[in-house]
């Protein structure tokens, strides 16, 4: 299923540098919201940064799993 979601080629350690670039994004741009003082765009950003946060971790959970026990 994840496959069929991300694209046969894309391989799993691809995924992961990508949701860790959108965090890192996401989270630059809600700290230059809070500094421009646009608050609902800050708080906005930061819950899609929290989305990709969870994401991420089940993509790494993920992968120790599937290194763990393979098929």
């Amino acid at each position: 299923m994840i496959d069929a979601l991300i694209g046969e080629e894309t391989d799993m350690d691809e995924l992961i540098e990508r949701l860790e670039k959108a965090n890192a994004t996401l989270l630059d741009m809600a700290e230059d919201a809070k500094r421009k003082s646009d608050y609902d765009n800050q708080w906005r950003l930061e819950a899609k940064a929290e989305g990709v946060r969870l994401a991420l971790d089940y993509a790494r959970t993920t992968v120790v799993v599937v290194d763990t026990y393979p098929t």
